[in-house]
């Protein structure tokens, strides 16, 4: 149960920095169209 909720917790954490480098990718790419 300890290793599942291990897990859990690291793929939100990966999810969280997934979005975050998104988000860096679209505003430097938002940024490059101007």
């Amino acid at each position: 149960m300890f290793s599942r909720f291990a897990d859990v917790h690291f793929y939100s954490m990966q999810s969280r920095c997934y979005k975050s480098i998104l988000n860096n990718n679209l505003y430097h790419y938002k940024l490059s169209a101007y």
